[in-house]
């Protein structure tokens, strides 16, 4: 096993999401229904992450500008989901420098987390993985 299968408790704590398209606003969402704080760093960002914002006033902040070195500060876990590879590697890089925890949308490699496929009815929740190497199967 790669990977230990953990919940964490976001309560409270600020996520921070690079990018602003529709895989990150999801990102944005899973973190907002966890109590996370959440900050969300691209030049465009998408319709849902602004409805997202405006649905939980103070706990959510879009910043329409390009990720800059120093962004993740106080963050407890991270979202790089760009389509730019160098901001990709700049967001890993740094989160690697904060020890903040990663999650590189399709780059394993990169992650220092992985999300697993997630059912949830109620207050049942299943969490399905494939350490990784298949998404679409999971």
């Amino acid at each position: 096993m790669g990977y230990l299968p953990i919940c964490i408790d976001l309560s409270g704590r600020l996520c921070v999401v690079v990018g602003g398209g529709a895989v990150a606003a999801h990102k944005a969402k899973l973190a907002a229904e966890a109590g996370a704080r959440i900050r969300v760093i691209a030049p465009e960002i998408d319709p849902e992450i602004e409805r997202l914002a405006l649905s939980i006033p103070g706990r959510a902040v879009v910043e329409r500008r390009r990720y800059r070195q120093g962004d993740l500060e106080g963050a407890a876990i991270a979202f790089a989901a760009t389509a730019d590879p160098a901001v990709q590697e700049q967001v890993a890089h740094d989160a690697a420098a904060r020890n903040v925890w990663l999650n590189a949308v399709d780059e394993p490699e990169r992650c220092s987390f992985i999300m697993p496929a997630i059912a949830q009815r109620g207050s049942i929740t299943i969490a399905v993985t494939t350490g990784g190497a298949s998404p679409l199967l999971a």
